[in-house]
């Protein structure tokens, strides 16, 4: 919060400073979360996928078990387990669940139960959270049924029926006016154009014919031939020995 009495600002100025100052430090905190998330990620890639494995064989084991309340027992810790790997926060340094402890280091005891307590933290939390998430789903999957599913007034729908089909009654009988209607302005129509088809035909009879003229064909003019000059031999025969005594 900025203290307005040293910086002497107006109220609005001092709001918009605030919500800006507001933003960039969630976006430095998310951005802080992204890069932890990475760093992690490419840490303890190889051990999330060894400790998986593990899990798995643990799974196949269990569920080979002969007896049933060993089974159930076996396959519930080794869900918890997988859920532990898989949804374990990725901004915080993995605790391993199968971690290799030197027996004659002296701190081994006190390293040991540390970390337990903190996996077993971790696993509770992730429990919590496994089982918010499946009521909330489960809650909304009621309501989804609940708004499907709708009661029905067997009087109301016959009341409706009852409108409808007087409806369709009406609407019979209006139909069959207009049918009858539509036929009487056809065939109106149909004598008023056998009436303008016989006035036609009377006014045509009454007009006078015109005599049709006879044409004869024109004659077809003559084409005049172009006379083209063609060369004698003899012509030519004189021209080719002018040439060669012109020559010698």
């Amino acid at each position: 919060m900025l203290n307005s009495t040293k910086l002497n600002l107006p109220a609005d100025q001092r709001a918009s400073i605030e919500k800006k100052l507001a933003e960039l430090r969630e976006t430095l905190v998310n951005q802080t979360e992204a890069n932890n998330e990475r760093r992690f990620a490419r840490k303890y890639k190889n051990i999330l996928r060894d400790e998986k494995k593990k899990v798995a064989s643990m799974l196949r084991r269990a569920s080979e078990m002969e007896n049933t309340q060993e089974r159930i027992e076996a396959l519930r810790h080794a869900e918890d387990l997988m859920n532990y790997i898989t949804y374990y926060p990725k901004d915080k340094g993995y605790i391993s669940l199968f971690k290799n402890w030197d027996p004659e280091d002296p701190q081994y005891e006190g390293q040991q139960r540390a970390l337990e307590k903190r996996r077993n933290e971790t696993m509770a939390q992730i429990k919590e959270k496994l089982l918010r998430i499946a009521i909330e789903n489960m809650h909304t999957d009621n309501s989804l049924d609940a708004g499907v599913t709708a009661q029905i007034d067997p009087d109301a729908i016959g009341a409706n029926l009852g409108v409808a089909n007087t409806d369709s009654n009406n609407s019979g009988d209006n139909g069959d006016d207009d049918d009858e209607d539509q036929e009487g302005e056809e065939n109106d129509d149909e004598g008023e154009d056998d009436e303008d088809d016989m006035n036609e035909d009377s006014d045509k009879d009454k007009r006078p014919k015109k005599r049709k003229l006879k044409t004869e064909p024109l004659p077809v003019s003559k084409r005049v031939k172009k006379k083209t000059k063609s060369r004698t031999p003899s012509k030519a025969r004189s021209k080719s020995r002018s040439k060669s005594k012109s020559r010698k």
